[in-house]
């Protein structure tokens, strides 16, 4: 005749307790043999399910129902844990995308931070270089200073040459001024004297007509 076994809750074909046979679970859920990698619930429903009865009385199966709700309330709790921990996996999830997006976010930003960081940098850099090159090539200024200073002298000597050229013309100026001046007086002086010379001979004339028109206006005696 079949009993149950107060260790492990295992019914027998022979009606005996088995104990720790290496075939039965444990209560604390961890057995060994066919079922040891199945869930402690699964152990005891699959360890307790009753075989083909073989000359079993109906008071062991009445002693077994105990061991079957057992196993339901067992599984239950367990569906119940899983779906909390399911619920708690997709709460983590949301939490773990928002955060996500958060880090996008301010990955974003650091980037544009970033890139303009890095034109203010170039920008200054290219002062830099510019810089240093100008305080590397003093000579060539030297160099524009010699370069004004001899276009300087030479404007220098033009002038010279052309204030020498112009005060040549202006005594030539002045030599042919002075001698038209002295030719203009020479002129003069020779307009007047034919001047004087016509009015002078005009009045011989003059008097010559007196002259002969007194003689001609006489009455003849």
């Amino acid at each position: 005749m079949g009993s149950v076994s107060s260790k492990t809750g295992i019914i027998t074909l022979d009606g005996t307790d088995q104990g720790d046979n290496s075939d039965t679970v444990s209560e604390s859920g961890t057995g060994h043999g066919p079922w040891a990698s199945l869930p402690a619930s699964e152990q005891r429903r699959t360890a307790s399910a009753p075989s083909k009865p073989r000359g079993k009385s109906p008071r062991a199966h009445a002693r077994a129902k105990p061991s079957t709700d057992l196993d339901q309330q067992d599984a239950k709790t367990d569906l119940k844990r899983y779906k909390k921990y399911i619920l708690e996996c997709q709460n983590q999830e949301r939490i773990a995308v928002a955060k996500l997006h958060e880090v996008e976010k301010q990955l974003a930003e650091v980037e544009g931070l970033n890139l303009r960081l890095q034109d203010e940098v170039q920008l200054l850099e290219e002062k830099v270089e510019y810089l240093q090159e100008a305080e590397s090539q003093p000579h060539n200024y030297a160099e524009m200073l010699k370069m004004k200073d001899k276009y300087i002298q030479n404007l220098g000597k033009e002038t010279h040459v052309i204030r020498a050229e112009v005060t040549q013309l202006k005594a030539k100026y002045k030599k042919k001024l002075k001698e038209k001046s002295s030719q203009i007086s020479e002129m003069r002086q020779l307009h007047c004297i034919q001047m004087m010379e016509i009015k002078t001979e005009m009045e011989k004339l003059m008097e010559e007509n007196e002259n002969l028109s007194g003689e001609f206006t006489e009455p003849v005696r």
